[in-house]
């Protein structure tokens, strides 16, 4: 039903994997829980987000269907991992989506809402321990956060 009221760029199929990260994309955004997608390199993981981020605009949104949903526009917060990722930098990135939260919050922008999307989330090294610093975020729940990755995390991570 939802996915009648997206339009894909031109070329781009309207494949199972897309309509399925698209629909966990907008339920875990609007209802701010954590998620993490992971599929091989070429399957439309960043394509989705991308999407995403274009329809949900809040009641300035194009599309009438999602004009009920959080707003999300302009206030993604992107990083893209290397094997070089540390805690610290995941650690900034997380802290500046609290403090844009904030700001929103306070000049009465209740439908706006960060998030935090990490790309390539499965490349830092695991003796960095990069990922450490996000279990604090996600067992607070302030801002949703989009991982993505090629394959599953491991437990270290």
């Amino acid at each position: 039903l939802y996915f009648q009221h997206i339009s894909l760029p031109a070329g781009i199929a309207k494949t199972r994997a897309l309509q399925e990260n698209i629909f966990a994309l907008i339920v875990s955004l609007h209802c701010n829980i954590p998620i993490m997608i992971v599929g091989m390199p070429g399957t439309g993981k960043t394509l989705a987000v991308t999407i995403v981020e274009s329809i949900l605009r809040g009641s300035n949104g194009a599309v009438p269907f999602f004009r009920k949903f959080v707003d999300i526009s302009s206030s993604m917060i992107r990083y893209q991992c290397s094997r070089d990722s540390t805690s610290t930098q995941i650690r900034e990135v997380f802290e500046q989506g609290l403090q844009n939260q904030c700001r929103y919050d306070s000049n009465g922008e209740t439908g706006r809402r960060a998030v935090i999307f990490i790309d390539e989330a499965g490349l830092p090294v695991e003796h960095v321990e990069s990922f450490k610093a996000i279990h604090y975020y996600f067992d607070r729940g302030d801002i949703p956060c989009c991982l993505l990755a090629n394959q599953p995390l491991d437990a270290a991570k």
